[in-house]
């Protein structure tokens, strides 16, 4: 993908979540625990719907056993620190960035750059959140 192709849905990706952030914030939403964990985990299904959509039963497999890895982080996160919950979104924008350059990932080519900016901008807001302790990262 051309780099100004990559700057609209990266750029809609930062917007989007900026937007989705405040709203959260004003209403209080990014203050509970579960909303990281399972933001984590409905991201990482996506590559699961693109196999389906695109791929044959070993994309499926494939993509279907890297989403259970990201489940476990959520869970384990939400179970012990939401820190492996922070550090679990950020690699799975790197995840995005490496998967897409081998010739099997079924997502579309604006995927990458979208879903990085979202990955890292909402990795990045939970650790602020936990470093200026603003959300409970262990259970109470």
């Amino acid at each position: 993908m051309p780099f100004p192709d990559i700057l609209i849905p990266f750029g809609l990706g930062i917007f989007l979540t900026t937007g989705l952030l405040f709203v959260s914030s004003v209403v209080g939403l990014h203050r509970d625990r579960g909303v990281y964990p399972v933001t984590l985990i409905a991201i990482a299904l996506f590559y699961v719907v693109f196999a389906f959509e695109h791929g044959g039963i070993l994309e499926i497999a494939f993509n279907s056993v890297v989403a259970c890895l990201f489940l476990l982080l959520a869970i384990g996160g939400y179970v012990r620190s939401l820190w492996i919950v922070a550090i679990g979104l950020i690699l799975h924008g790197l995840f995005d960035v490496v998967y897409s350059a081998s010739a099997s990932s079924p997502a579309p080519d604006w995927w990458t750059p979208f879903c990085l900016s979202v990955d890292l901008l909402l990795g990045l807001f939970l650790a602020v959140l936990i470093w200026k302790n603003k959300i409970h990262h262990t259970p109470n």
